[in-house]
């Protein structure tokens, strides 16, 4: 037993430490279908062989499901897994007991180890540890410890402290150099392709992979296409493993551990074919990166005695018997154990609350809840640590190491997956599996209750939420939760109804889309311009780059497209035509498993088509405007690639002859060269260059054909002479995309019998180019401007002094100056905070702007730097500034900006049901939204390009600026005639300010409008007229004031000048009267 004393030296040790090492890892079991990789499991667990067991462990529940079969197993000195259950173990205890342990012997024997020295009594005793004495089965840690005082403080506070007794003096008796248990969760893969794409979910750097594989596959005697499919789906795990698990960015750095193991030994049992198949993975994978992940077996047994082959060959009818099995553990173990995070520290504060979350059988926990969970274990670990802060940083870090599953986005950052694998990967695979070959007990029940509804799930990839209650009937308090999740995850894109009034809630399942007839796989007749997406690890990319073009065999052989991603894509792209062009449920029947038609903006329609055999996917535009679905695809790529795949690359590639071939490259051959479009050397940064590049074995050609042949797929060079719109907005996740929006929507509008241009920076803009200069040249060039108005981009103005410079606040000047003088529409959008969890009682997903208060917070100070900028713009353009903008203060400039008739989108109404999640609203929301900015800043320029003056739609918003009051749409009474005028929102008969006015209006309404702007034409050219006599005087002025200031300072630099010479003067006499006197002295000496 343990004295006093040693139990205190032990709890003054443990909080002296503070911290121990994780020593945790994942070793996940992955392979094809029938690989024998839950034999190998269980006989890595030293369980006996059950012919029976393994068919139905792979067939009724692997293949059907994804289902994750997780053991919690500890690995001792011998390396024998005890399967043991998490929620029974106490990790604080056995934590603690170690250091402990480690403490006293080196007290009790002067022997030390890992590095933990013998602590001093402090002289506060045990204050701030949280004690208890418990037994080997359990212990409750105590709470309400008091502080540590002095120079303990801030170390030991809130550390509980788990004495256990038995477990110290084992620790004691043991080996002094051996370490504490390795815990290991072991994960049992399914092999359903289906399922694949979760992959990324679970694929995580701070695990061991084990990639299985029948050996019967790849003998000698095997046929060579059986080898041929069994080495490309080792090349398809190799390559996952390596691109989710490689450090982005770097090749340096190694993927998670990898090892082979051939299953059926039993069937293939001769050395030689051991040694065949070792040499056919070397010649297969040898020189491909993700190979040098892979742990040959060192010690196995060749024809010459004791050698070395690049997979495990294993019996598991044997179960632990074979020899092997034991070397692969032992392996296991010693590889583990050489991996940086396996020694990564963590607080004894997190441990106690993983010990608590354990123990909790519950799928998912607030993050209220945690917090609660941790304040009982004793966190905030130090004083000068707030308790939510901490929790976060616990958060995170069991999320990185596979404990929970934790998201801070907008939604999710309010919940807690305690067991990932059971919760969304178990929900997930009730809708996505293969509805042909498995049919579950929920399947049957959603099939006999809603049998039309199930047709559409399994025919056609649509689920309706009435399908939910049967299929996630093991979680039915945890629908919204999930459907977060697989949103998030692409997994389910929220389909928008036709009416918005209707409750139907429904998504598409981009994964169990149905498979497409080989007979529709060539490209539409209608094919104007053709492109290939493809991609490949980062060293395959640069080796592209390099050569600047490839083949589609090229593409096969070294590219590398996991599963799932071309539905990510899909789902991308179904998301975006819902929100641009009001994609409706019927054009779901052009979707598949391989296909997908559809249109952006509502005229550029295209194609995509996964070509399997290549990694591919081909684009068919079936439009000329091929610019903006080039550019909009590419960024959806990069986004599908940034959240599940950040290490993999994308290239978007265009055939030789530049992409025109009428009907499509349907027989486009494998050695046929396609040009790489982007890139440090592709076609887009050659051009820019003016350089010629390789398209080609062996064929160069110079920039002038490439400039000819691949005109479509180049961004335009310079900026147009004219623009009908310009959309001005802050970068921000919330205003980029409502303008990415407003761009594909106005694009593909037409005016005047022509396509209207529209000026987006990142469209427009080319890099090197003058940012400043550029802008102002498409600005001044515009018929209509949109300004995106919202709490994001006025926060940065909102600390401006007279010396500050801010772009977007440079074209909003710019704009007030060009409509003071007739010369430009402005249509501002305005927008307030988004709203993450519930509508207003409108519908609408944003707040009012007004009401956050962030225009009325904007500085009354008039931006000097800001202006003279606007001032040197508009002289380079032979314009004159407008003398009352010239006078407005941050806040004016913004004031008189939203005082023009636009769309306040809190006033855009939304119906919401009750039953509808929030999530699938405001996505109805958004498409709604943008169909009305895009219906409103279109009759603007209807109005401008017929009116030539360019005022259409202002209601004489040309006639001056003013400074108005804090309030939006108050009276001004400094001008009544612009208050006739209508200077303000428009407020006819009773409309409330930041009314819709002109958008959506019944035949009536139009005509009452009309007849109310004629009624004010009159008074507005009394305005204008006395408006233009004004500003002359006030030119006058500033000229007079300007030709009075330079005289002043011809002035002031003539008395400058005197007074200088006066100055120089004086000093010459002085110096003259020193030499006078030193000659004098030097004389009289």
């Amino acid at each position: 037993e343990l004295s006093r004393e040693e139990e205190g030296q032990a709890a003054r040790a443990i909080r002296a430490a503070g911290h121990t090492e994780m020593m945790r890892s994942r070793v996940a079991v992955v392979g094809e279908g029938r690989a024998g990789k839950t034999s190998l499991h269980n006989a890595l667990m030293g369980k006996k062989f059950v012919e029976t067991e393994s068919t139905v462990g792979i067939v009724e529940t692997h293949l059907e499901v994804l289902e994750v079969k997780e053991t919690c197993v500890d690995v001792g000195s011998s390396n024998s897994w005890q399967e043991y259950d998490k929620a029974s173990r106490e990790e604080l205890c056995e934590a603690q007991a170690q250091v402990a342990a480690a403490a006293l012997r080196k007290q009790r024997w002067g022997v030390a180890s890992g590095g933990v020295e013998s602590v001093p009594e402090s002289r506060h005793g045990d204050a701030g540890a949280n004690i208890v004495m418990c037994s080997d089965k359990n212990g409750v840690v105590k709470h309400g410890a008091r502080a540590p005082e002095g120079d303990d403080a801030g170390e030991a506070f809130g550390i509980p402290v788990k004495l256990n007794n038995s477990l110290i003096l084992r620790n004691l008796k043991g080996d002094p150099a051996q370490q504490g248990p390795l815990r290991l969760t072991v994960w049992d893969f399914g092999g359903q392709r289906v399922f694949y794409t979760l992959h990324h979910l679970f694929l995580i750097r701070n695990s061991f992979y084990i990639v299985a594989f029948n050996m019967e596959l790849l003998q000698p005697s095997a046929d060579a296409e059986t080898k041929s499919k069994c080495l490309s789906f080792l090349r398809f795990w190799l390559l996952s493993i390596h691109v989710h698990t490689s450090q982005e960015g770097s090749k340096k750095t190694m993927s998670a551990p990898v090892m082979l193991v051939g299953t059926r030994k039993d069937k293939v049992p001769a050395l030689s074919d051991h040694e065949y198949i070792s040499k056919t993975l070397f010649d297969e994978f040898g020189d491909n990166l993700a190979f040098a992940g892979v742990r040959p077996h060192r010690t196995a047994t060749v024809s010459s005695g004791t050698g070395l082959l690049w997979y495990y060959a294993v019996d598991c009818t044997k179960g632990s018997d074979d020899v092997v099995i034991q070397q692969l553990k032992n392996a296991i173990h010693d590889t583990i154990l050489e991996e940086e995070y396996i020694k990564q520290k963590v607080r004894f504060g997190w441990l106690a609350v993983l010990d608590e979350l354990q123990k909790d059988k519950r799928a998912v926990i607030s993050f209220s809840e945690l917090q609660g969970i941790a304040r009982k274990c004793g966190l905030p670990s130090t004083q000068t640590m707030e308790l939510e802060e901490e929790v976060r940083d616990m958060a995170r870090f069991l999320s990185s190491v596979g404990q929970v599953m934790y998201h801070e986005e907008a939604g999710l950052q309010n919940q807690v997956v305690l067991n990932p694998a059971e919760f969304l990967c178990a929900a997930a695979t009730k809708v996505i599996c293969d509805f042909k070959i498995h049919l579950n007990n929920e399947h049957q029940e959603a099939r006999s209750q809603e049998p039309q509804l199930f047709k559409l799930l399994s025919r056609k990839g649509v689920l309706d939420a009435r399908l939910l209650p049967f299929l996630w009937k093991m979680w039915p308090d945890r629908h919204s939760e999930l459907v977060l999740l697989m949103v998030k995850y692409n997994l389910m894109v929220p389909v928008m109804k036709e009416d918005h009034n209707s409750e139907e809630v429904r998504y598409l399942v981009p994964a169990v889309l149905k498979q497409t007839p080989q007979a529709d796989t060539s490209p539409p007749s209608s094919t104007k311009l053709t492109f290939y997406i493809t991609f490949a690890p980062p060293e395959d990319f640069e080796a592209w780059e390099k050569s600047q073009y490839v083949t589609l065999g090229q593409v096969a052989k070294e590219g590398f497209a996991p599963e799932g991603v071309f539905a990510r894509l899909v789902g991308k792209g179904v998301a975006w035509a819902q929100l641009t062009s009001g994609l409706v449920a019927e054009q779901i029947d052009h979707l598949s498993s391989s296909l997908a038609k559809l249109s952006y903006g509502g005229s550029h329609s295209f194609m995509l088509q996964w070509l399997p055999r290549f990694g591919a996917v081909r684009v068919s535009l079936l439009v000329d405007s091929s610019r903006v679905v080039v550019k909009k695809i590419r960024d959806q790529v990069d986004e599908v690639l940034q959240e599940c795949l950040p290490n993999l690359r994308a290239v978007l590639l265009v055939p030789s002859d530049g992409g025109a071939r009428p009907g499509g490259y349907g027989d486009l051959g494998t050695d046929e060269p396609l040009v790489l479009l982007d890139g440090k050397r592709g076609l887009v940064e050659c051009v820019s260059r003016g350089v010629g590049m390789q398209v080609g074995k062996g064929t160069y050609v110079e920039v002038r054909y490439l400039e000819r042949t691949f005109a479509k797929f180049l961004p335009p060079r310079g900026l147009e002479e004219e623009f009908d719109v310009f959309l001005s907005y802050r970068w921000n996740p919330v205003d980029s995309e409502l303008t990415a929006a407003l761009f594909d929507c106005l694009s593909g509008e037409v005016v005047k019998n022509r396509s209207v241009e529209v000026f987006r920076d990142r469209e427009r803009l080319e890099e090197g180019g003058n940012f400043k200069v550029d802008f102002a040249k498409a600005l001044v060039s515009s018929k209509v401007v949109v300004p995106i108005v919202s709490v994001g981009a006025l926060k940065r103005m909102s600390e401006m002094g007279a010396a500050s410079m801010d772009n977007v606040l440079i074209e909003w000047s710019l704009t007030l100056h060009l409509v003071a003088q007739r010369r430009l529409v402005c249509f501002p959008i305005l927008l307030g905070e988004p709203l993450n969890e519930k509508p207003e009682e409108n519908g609408a997903c944003v707040s009012n702007l007004f009401q956050t208060g962030a225009i009325a917070a904007l500085p009354k100070v008039v931006p000097e730097a800001v202006l003279n900028k606007v001032d040197d713009l508009l002289e380079s353009f032979r314009l004159s500034p407008d003398p009352k903008v010239r006078k407005l203060t941050v806040f004016g400039l913004v004031d008189n900006l939203v005082a023009h008739l636009g769309v306040t989108a809190w006033d855009v109404e939304m119906a919401h049901g009750g039953k509808t999640p929030y999530q699938h609203h405001r996505e109805g929301y958004k498409k709604k939204l943008y169909s009305h900015c895009c219906k409103g800043a279109m009759k603007c320029l209807f109005g401008a390009v017929d009116s030539h003056a360019k005022d259409a739609g202002n209601f004489g918003l040309g006639q001056g600026i003013v400074e108005v009051g804090g309030v939006h749409g108050t009276k001004n009474t400094q001008n009544e005639d612009l208050e006739e005028a209508g200077g303000l929102w428009a407020m006819m008969d009773g409309e409330k300010p930041g009314t819709l006015v002109g958008v959506d209006m019944e035949e009536g309404q139009q005509t009452k409008l009309e007849m109310e702007f004629e009624k004010t034409r009159g008074n507005l050219d009394i305005a204008q007229a006395k408006l233009e006599a004004e500003r002359k005087v006030v030119e006058m002025e500033r000229r007079a004031q300007q030709a009075e200031m330079a005289l002043k300072a011809q002035q002031a630099d003539t008395e400058r000048k005197a007074q200088q010479a006066e100055m120089e003067r004086k000093a010459q006499q002085a110096e003259m009267e020193r030499k006078a006197q030193i000659a004098l002295k030097a004389q009289q000496a």
